[in-house]
């Protein structure tokens, strides 16, 4: 049986090896570890860090699966054991280890953003929208959570909130070539995008139409695809609401607000200004508004995602 102090210089030489690149050798030396030294938090989570990066992924599920059951109230192996799931594609199990994590440590970042991990790769994005969100909130810094959230706004055609999100990133890594390719990308779209506005009007297409044609015949659904269904758009309906209540005021008074003072200031720049400076004022109705459109039209996305590939 190793004595507290072997088990630490053991550590210590594994976590060197890992740092040096080295890791299919931590593994090794972390394995010849007698028990109960090797099934403690510390060696258990070590050895499935250094079976991941050796892309032995199969064995560092293994580890971690043995932490949780051995170590259940440790919310690093819940959130390990997570980001293996997902990467060998067992998102719903992921998703079960992340939220279990969760339940243990509600402040952790790296829970969330795995799980915003699984539920893009589940087409959930309205649920892996709002868990970047919570992972950024909760870690301001995290600037993988910043650049995820940034591709699925471009993914989603949000370029503006994509461009936002973006450069948050590149404000935490200035050099990060990824981010800047993202950021020139994002600003090719939408020069793209405006050149394709067209500012004349033009008449209904009819061909256009009549290839867009759906039928109106009512949808033959067994019980168990009717039930899905409900309980999607229950789930997305819920998630959705609150973004799509506080659309109204934001838009009758917030933003109309803001224009108003905007427009007071064009219309006499030498005006007392009282409370905040007006552009700021519009600018963060304005990225609010943003901000609640993408919730709402990410869930509405999401169901069409979902019948899309039903009907496939």
């Amino acid at each position: 049986m190793a004595t507290n102090p072997d088990l630490s210089t053991t550590l210590a030489q594994a976590r060197k090896l890992i740092r040096s690149g080295h890791p299919a050798d931590a593994v090794a030396l972390l394995q010849k570890l007698p028990i109960p030294a090797a099934e403690t938090e510390d060696a258990l989570a070590l050895l499935g860090s250094a079976q991941f990066l050796s892309k032995d992924l199969k064995a560092a599920r293994s580890s971690f699966e043995k932490l949780t059951q051995l170590h259940p109230a440790f919310p690093g192996g819940w959130v390990n054991l997570g980001a293996v799931l997902n990467k060998l594609g067992e998102h719903k199990k992921a998703v079960e280890a992340l939220r279990r994590a969760i339940q243990k440590d509600s402040k952790c970042a790296d829970a969330y953003f795995n799980m915003g991990i699984a539920q893009k790769a589940m087409n959930l994005t309205t649920m892996a929208i709002n868990a970047w969100r919570e992972a950024i909130r909760l870690n301001p810094d995290f600037f993988d959570a910043h650049f995820n959230l940034a591709r699925l706004y471009g993914e989603l055609k949000n370029l503006s909130m994509a461009r936002k999100c973006v450069q948050d990133a590149i404000k935490l890594r200035p050099d990060s070539v990824r981010a800047q390719a993202l950021l020139a990308s994002l600003q090719t779209q939408q020069i793209e995008s405006k050149k394709k506005e067209s500012p004349f009007g033009r008449l209904v297409n009819t061909a256009e139409l009549d290839r867009q044609a759906v039928s109106t015949s009512a949808r033959v659904l067994t019980a168990a695809r009717r039930q899905t269904e409900r309980e999607l758009v229950q789930d997305v309906t819920k998630k959705i609401r609150q973004d799509a209540r506080d659309l109204v005021p934001l838009l009758d008074e917030t933003l109309a607000g803001s224009l108003h003072r905007l427009q007071r200031l064009i219309r006499d720049p030498l005006a007392p200004n009282h409370g905040e400076w007006p552009l700021e004022g519009f600018s963060q109705a304005l990225r609010h508004l943003e901000e609640k459109m993408a919730v709402v039209t990410g869930g509405l996305d999401e169901l069409r995602t979902f019948l899309h590939e039903s009907e496939k």
